[in-house]
């Protein structure tokens, strides 16, 4: 059974706002691909529409983490940051470390309609067997 995401305040309002900007352009649906293995990951795709390429979300906030000095926040991102943001974030929330070793690939799957949010994860792993013998 999938897992429900809770992500954070922030997010929710992006996704709100996210998904009515995109139900206003008439965009269904669209996928953001992404691949990591050796210690490194990241968004290699985002698949909308141009349309909506450049697109800034006026008086939106993203989170950009914490640092010494206290929250950073990003403002007025453009809809490509907003996906950016939410999707590496699920990516940390449900699979922290996904890029490491041999790593993960996968994708979202935004549906607007449904104002849904589908991750499908590929995990890679080494797999050993051991048989010993002794005569």
């Amino acid at each position: 059974m999938a897992k429900k995401l809770s992500l954070s305040k922030i997010m929710d309002a992006n996704k709100e706002i996210l998904f009515d900007i995109l139900k206003s352009k008439k965009i269904k649906e669209f996928t953001v691909r992404f691949e990591g293995s050796g210690d490194s990951g990241q968004i290699e795709e985002i698949d909308l529409p141009g349309k909506v390429l450049g697109f800034i979300v006026e008086g939106a906030k993203l989170s950009q983490g914490i640092t010494a000095s206290g929250h950073i926040y990003k403002n007025d991102p453009s809809v490509e940051d907003i996906v950016d943001t939410m999707c590496c974030e699920v990516l940390e929330q449900l699979h922290e470390g996904w890029e490491n070793g041999d790593g993960a690939y996968g994708e979202f799957l935004f549906d607007v309609n449904e104002r849904t949010v589908k991750l499908s994860f590929n995990e890679r792993y080494i797999e050993t067997e051991l048989h010993e013998h002794e005569f």
